[in-house]
């Protein structure tokens, strides 16, 4: 399978963990954050073993406690970003920025596998790019999804996304 479609396959994952996210919300937040959490989860060990080279799911020798740790934060960062958008929009927008921020530099270390924290300030500097690409793509998504435009928001958000992480990942093999 090309680096294209793994790509895609880990991309699509986390577009359903986001937007079905948003869409549980209606059956409460627990629901919703747990779908979103396990989701996050998912797509970072199909990430981790696409790149490493081993099969999707395998799950012996994964580093899961990172994982999980980092699929968590980030989770954490969505809920919150979401929350704030309804009472200071620019705020959440830092909000969500400065979470992805900090939640992509161990994620690039554990991909490469390094222990989270590793070269910390580094792995930082390396991602001011691909978070302004997640960011923008989250806030593009989140409105036109508000106004009525879920299937096109749901299209961007997999097309944004799929571009953070084949940046994320030439940064990453």
């Amino acid at each position: 399978m090309s680096v294209a479609v793994k790509t895609a396959v880990f991309t699509a994952i986390e577009t359903i963990a986001i937007a079905g996210w948003r869409a549980l919300l209606t059956a409460g937040r627990v629901i919703a954050g747990a779908f979103l959490a396990g989701g996050l989860l998912l797509e970072h060990i199909v990430s981790y073993n696409y790149r490493n080279g081993r099969s999707a799911l395998k799950v012996t020798g994964l580093p899961f406690a990172a994982l999980a740790g980092i699929a968590g934060f980030e989770a954490i960062v969505w809920a919150a970003w979401f929350a704030l958008t309804f009472v200071n929009p620019i705020l959440a927008a830092v909000v969500l920025y400065v979470g992805l921020l900090v939640g992509h530099a161990p994620e690039l270390n554990v991909m490469r596998g390094f222990s989270p924290f590793y070269r910390f300030f580094n792995r930082l500097k390396r991602s001011f790019d691909i978070t302004a690409i997640e960011t923008g793509t989250g806030i593009t998504w989140l409105a036109l999804a508000q106004v009525g435009y879920s299937p096109i928001a749901i299209i961007i958000l997999f097309v944004g996304l799929y571009v953070e992480h084949r940046i994320s990942g030439r940064k990453v093999l």
